[in-house]
């Protein structure tokens, strides 16, 4: 179990987007919880949980995560079949308001118009002709990034979180939060192939894939007689040393950041002319970088890509990139029209 949460939790995607206040990640704290629940009314405990905190757990699932909708749904499946059909229900009437309570608020959001909601979800599927990303392109990206989040390799990290499902004791969690978590890569594949963070609760099948590894290869050493009283501290000191050195190794995001924040700060020291509204700059072109944000942040302007200090207007300047710093470049455009 510890080796679990270690290679779950210690790993390089929950530090850097562990702390990030989205759907992805705000929604695993309430699957772990449902699943800890489902878990005692197994062992039996199931009369000393309470009907209303199912229901509200269900209930935050709903409201934090569009994936803790799917989670619910397929956890209440698993009750049904195990004939828990009044919990099921619960689960299922607590997911439903959690739903409802998120419907309405995204219609008074939107102002009771749908549309740009309606077309965001369409871009993150790719339907139509909408930046369409293939499921190939989108596995292939996720494989860097899940090696870039998990001490357990590239392509390994979707088979060690499989490992819980041929464990009667972690079976079902690992069954639905790994159908989950898949299903809404597939699903929203345009989203997965852009957006490093999109297989985050894989975190918590990883988690049991590796305790059940883990206990199994004790079990296994145990029954070859010999030095078997040693196998359970050989085999965690072994792992823990090798997820710390993984761990170790920063990854692009936080290279990313750093290099970014220099940037940013690079930015901030510039004397920018006064009344210039946009940060001009260079190595944007006309569409979005890393950078940007950062260069928002710093520079207290909206960026704008341009083609070259002639689309600049004369008297503001435009922002470069040289040898991995920022320069100020004048303006060689149109004087800037000043407002009486």
């Amino acid at each position: 179990a510890a080796l679990g949460v270690l290679a779950g939790f210690g790993s390089r995607m929950f530090y850097v987007f562990g702390a990030v206040a989205e759907p992805h990640i705000m929604g695993l704290a309430a699957m772990a919880g449902l699943a800890l629940l489902w878990q005692r009314m197994r062992d039996g405990g199931g009369a000393a949980v309470a009907w209303w905190v199912t229901a509200l757990v269900a209930w935050l699932l709903a409201v934090t995560s569009w994936q803790g909708v799917v989670f619910a749904g397929l956890v209440s499946v698993g009750l049904f079949l195990e004939h828990r059909r009044t919990t099921a229900f619960i689960v299922l009437a607590g997911t439903g308001i959690g739903v409802l309570c998120s419907g309405l608020w995204i219609v008074w959001a939107y102002g009771g118009n749908l549309q740009d909601f309606l077309g965001r979800a369409l871009l993150r599927t790719g339907a139509g002709a909408i930046d369409q990303i293939s499921i190939p392109m989108m596995i292939r990206n996720q494989m860097h990034w899940l090696h870039e989040g998990f001490p357990v390799g590239r392509w390994l990290v979707v088979p060690v979180a499989a490992l819980g499902c041929f464990d009667r004791r972690t079976r079902p969690y690992s069954i639905v939060s790994l159908a989950t978590v898949l299903a809404y890569a597939v699903v929203f594949k345009n989203a997965a192939g852009e957006h490093s963070y999109w297989l985050y609760n894989l975190i918590f099948p990883v988690a049991l894939g590796v305790a059940a590894l883990s206990d199994a290869a004790t079990r296994w050493w145990r029954g070859r007689g010999g030095l078997s009283e040693f196998a359970p501290a050989t085999i965690g000191s072994a792992l823990t040393v090798l997820f710390a050195i993984s761990l170790w190794r920063p990854s692009d995001d936080q290279r990313q950041n750093e290099y970014a924040a220099v940037v940013g700060a690079e930015a901030r020291a510039i004397e920018w002319p006064p009344g210039q509204r946009y940060a001009w700059n260079l190595f944007g072109g006309l569409g979005p970088t890393d950078l940007l944000p950062w260069l928002r942040f710093y520079a207290r302007r909206e960026p704008m890509g341009v083609a070259g200090p002639d689309s600049v207007p004369r008297g503001e300047i435009v922002l470069r990139l040289v040898d991995g710093r920022l320069r100020a470049i004048p303006g060689q455009g149109p004087a800037a029209h000043t407002p009486p």
